[in-house]
């Protein structure tokens, strides 16, 4: 689980743009009404969900936190996939993607 401060007030500040929703945020993740809001209320996001709801917002994945707001895990996990090729990111969204569809499934 990852969070960070300020990471539900910038979800519900986007939810206010147009065209995007709850709901929407539900569908493009894959996710229950009752993990979206717990998002909401807390701020805390499974990692293997951060694609998909930066995606959403159509935002990079570093939208969601404040650079003074990263844990040692977090840095560690951006820097690994920052290093990647751009097929190698691609092949781990789409695994991630196919992991959430079937859990959520």
């Amino acid at each position: 689980m990852w969070g960070a401060p300020g990471v539900a007030a910038k979800l519900l500040s986007a939810l206010k743009l147009p065209g995007k929703s709850k709901q929407g945020l539900m569908k493009a993740t894959g996710m229950s009404r009752q993990a979206v809001y717990e998002w909401l209320k807390t701020g805390r996001i499974a990692k293997k969900h951060l694609p998909a709801v930066c995606r959403y917002f159509e935002q990079p994945l570093a939208w969601l936190w404040d650079e003074d707001s990263f844990d040692d895990e977090t840095l560690e996990f951006a820097r690994e996939f920052a290093a990647l090729s751009k097929p190698e990111r691609r092949r781990w969204q789409m695994m991630l993607m196919r992991l959430a569809t079937k859990k959520a499934g």
